[in-house]
């Protein structure tokens, strides 16, 4: 964690290390819009109905994206997706790579998806809790 910077924002909720999965589970049930990597939570949120906006870095979305409505962001850059299938193996031309896919990805980038689906996402979110809007 040492290399993330936490975003002090009052709609803006880190869990990082901690609760248990179940707990995890239950905190995203009630999120709005969740925004995360390619990983299992991005994939239980966007099948809890929860709109998702998921960030890609070396990984292939054709493989990775949840099939249920997510939003992909990446930078779009001409050597993504990177990573081979073959358990972690990458190929030569990664040796020298500094993650260009992850650091040319502008924050502003990731954050507009995540605005874009928020009117969407309080509407079913609401809809959900049977709740009027």
């Amino acid at each position: 964690w040492k290399h993330d910077k936490k975003i002090e924002h009052e709609a803006v909720v880190d869990c990082r290390m901690h609760g248990t999965l179940r707990q995890t589970m239950g905190l995203i049930r009630r999120c709005v819009v969740f925004c995360g990597n390619d990983t299992g939570l991005s994939w239980a949120a966007n099948a809890l109905g929860v709109e998702s906006v998921v960030v890609f870095g070396p990984t292939d979305p054709r493989k990775a994206l949840p099939p249920w409505g997510a939003v992909k962001v990446s930078a779009g850059l001409s050597c993504q997706p990177c990573q081979w299938s073959g358990m972690g193996k990458y190929p030569d031309t990664h040796k020298s790579c500094q993650h260009e896919c992850m650091q040319q990805l502008p924050a502003l980038v990731v954050a507009n998806a995540v605005l874009e689906l928020v009117e969407t996402g309080m509407v079913s979110c609401a809809a959900r809790r049977g709740l009027s809007t």
